[in-house]
């Protein structure tokens, strides 16, 4: 029997997946390097969990690291107005 415990850790973990790949804009290898997991073990879990990849265009993956690089910006020019 599979305990509560249990099913909020599984359903942690695939959080933890799902982020990941969304940050790294569903590059497995990048996305298994940032939980500190090898790529075979980041695809076994992907497995396990049911999680689909879907790899972004160049285009979409630029747009997302700009993204990323300006909101980093926002919060250095925020902390530096405190």
């Amino acid at each position: 029997m599979t305990s509560e415990l249990e099913l909020s850790l599984s359903a942690y973990e695939a959080a933890c997946l799902r982020r990941a790949l969304e940050e790294s804009a569903g590059n497995v290898q990048e996305a298994a390097a940032k939980l500190r997991l090898s790529k075979s073990t980041m695809y076994r879990l992907i497995s396990k969990h049911g999680i689909g990849t879907v790899r972004m265009s160049r285009a979409q993956r630029m747009r997302q690291q700009m993204m990323r690089k300006i909101a980093l910006i926002e919060r250095d020019l925020l902390d530096r107005l405190d």
